[in-house]
């Protein structure tokens, strides 16, 4: 065969190749760990890090740059010594020519003293640009943002990678809000590790931090924020490298923090910190195919917490969402997105107040109830009127529908079971310029196990919702005109005097779906 006839020409075991970059995909990573010199060599200790044991280059330069030794070093596993001729060497590079696939560049050149040796000249590169391997590339972009309690956010946005994954990887986005003057903004840090291990593919270790401003009173004058701390360990499951499939098991920590006004017979008094801390275990699945694509995820939630009468309480959910569709042509899928959830454990189970953790029709951001860990981005996620009163999530019952803050608690709202389906179809024909038109239906049973709930048939606690859609899913915006409903919406519409329908129309803005710092796989996943 091929790999015969090169190995008898050669007279070397070429497995490597053939086996190693060809045959699988598996990570080439050679790394330069130190250098000892006496005053006749120098001793170059390198590490390979990856599992492709290719031959690879080694060259040693003086302080001026120049080449003072090259060397080509056999392939080996583990860690290995190199000696080499002593002299003025100031810096030892590997494969300095680029000849090999080498998957993190950063760790292949090393200086032989001074301060931070592996540390490369610091590069600084507007907003985006192909990494440099001789380099510390830091890229940087102007930034601005707003919601409705900081108004305009001004600052600038510092991360160390882009296209190209690193071990490590970081963005840090501060800004001040005009309206407040403080600080505002989010970032990230992030370890990647490949293990050697059967079924694992890749380790992911982050950390992620956010803090804004969530809502104001008026009537006293004062803002209040949240912040949110997010460690969480991925673990990317193995897949066979032709296969569209995808998935991880990630367990996350989100600490979370919220400012709550102290207002009493005296008027304001103060701001106090609210803390709670939640935990989640999940796996999900996708397979970003063209046809009949499909995803899934499967996630326990748990959390304790102390009422506002002081008692200790405690519950533990879990919930199923699935994605799937039938392509029936080109182009032209039959969606359907399916969620399940019910409480294994729920102190207030049957307690007069429903939150926190309660499972929800619609995902409107408001404090305590449907955006309780703060994974959405709302541009005012506590209003009650207006443009940002109508913002919108797809998360559990994954309904179109929004209502005022008065209405938050008996909207489909449930401490116990909430079932429900949502239905979109691409319609059979091309519409001008490509617009994304869609029907939609969405149908749910949301169990009420709260006292006031008690005297609801089934039927009661049956909700449904259809209308039109305009889905620019790219770039995670869409537009919903609710249209036919079921009884209990629309006497929650009628309650809520949005009595016509501009006033019905809602609207998501997903920033996850812009966020070119994300995983490549994950931008790409369905759902």
């Amino acid at each position: 065969d091929l790999q015969k006839q090169f190995e008898q020409t050669s007279g070397r075991s070429l497995d490597w190749f053939f086996s190693g970059l060809i045959g699988s995909n598996a990570k080439l990573d050679y790394a330069l760990q130190r250098i000892e010199c006496t005053d006749a060599t120098c001793d170059v200790s390198l590490r390979n890090r990856g599992a492709v044991a290719s031959p690879v280059l080694l060259e040693t330069r003086d302080q001026n740059g120049s080449v003072l030794h090259r060397q080509w070093i056999e392939g080996f596993a583990g860690d290995t010594t190199v000696i080499v001729p002593a002299g003025p060497i100031g810096l030892a590079v590997l494969d300095p020519d680029h000849l090999t696939p080498d998957l993190y560049r950063h760790n292949n050149q090393r200086k032989v003293d001074g301060f931070l040796p592996r540390l490369e000249p610091l590069h600084l590169k507007f907003m985006v640009g192909f990494p440099s391997s001789s380099q510390t590339n830091l890229y940087f972009s102007p930034l601005a943002a707003w919601n409705d309690y900081d108004k305009v956010q001004m600052g600038l946005a510092l991360y160390n990678y882009f296209f190209l994954e690193k071990p490590f990887e970081w963005a840090l986005a501060p800004m001040i809000s005009t309206k407040t003057g403080e600080l505002t903004g989010a970032g990230h840090a992030r370890f990647h590790w490949y293990p050697q291990a059967p079924g694992l593919q890749r380790w992911t270790l982050q950390l992620g931090i956010r803090s804004f401003h969530d809502d104001y009173n008026d009537l006293f004058d004062f803002s209040t924020r949240y912040y949110r701390l997010s460690p969480s360990l991925r673990l990317d499951l193995a897949t066979p490298a032709t296969s569209a499939f995808r998935h991880f098991l990630q367990w996350r920590t989100l600490f979370i923090g919220e400012e709550e006004g102290q207002v009493g017979i005296d008027g304001f008094s103060g701001l106090e910190w609210q803390r709670r801390i939640i935990h989640e275990l999940s796996y999900a699945g996708w397979a970003a195919r063209v046809v009949n694509p499909f995803g899934y995820r499967i996630a326990l939630e748990q959390q304790s917490y102390t009422s506002a009468f002081g008692t200790e309480e405690d519950y533990l959910r879990l919930s199923l969402e699935g994605r799937s569709a039938y392509t029936y042509a080109a182009g032209r899928n039959l969606s359907f997105r399916f969620f399940g959830g019910f409480f294994l454990r729920n102190t207030r189970r049957e307690g007069g107040a429903i939150f926190p953790g309660a499972f929800n029709l619609t995902a409107q951001g408001y404090r305590d109830y449907d955006d309780y860990r703060y994974d959405g981005a709302y541009f005012a996620r506590n209003a009650d009127d207006g443009f940002g009163s109508q913002q919108i999530e797809i998360r559990d019952g994954g309904f179109k529908n929004a209502f005022s803050d008065a209405f938050r608690l008996t909207s489909g709202n449930s401490n116990n079971l909430l079932l429900a389906i949502n239905v979109e179809a691409d319609l059979p024909f091309r519409l001008p310029w490509d617009l994304p038109l869609r029907p939609y239906l969405d149908l749910a049973y949301a169990d009420d196990a709260t006292p006031a709930g008690a005297d609801k048939s089934f039927s009661d606690q049956i909700w449904w919702s259809g209308g039109l859609s305009l889905d620019f899913e790219e770039i995670g915006l869409g537009l919903f005109a609710p249209l036919f409903h079921s009884k209990n919406i629309r006497e929650l519409y009628d309650q809520d005097g949005r009595n016509g329908l501009l006033s019905r129309l809602t609207f998501r803005f997903d920033l996850s779906r812009l966020d070119l710092l994300q995983d490549e796989e994950d931008r790409q996943r369905w759902w």
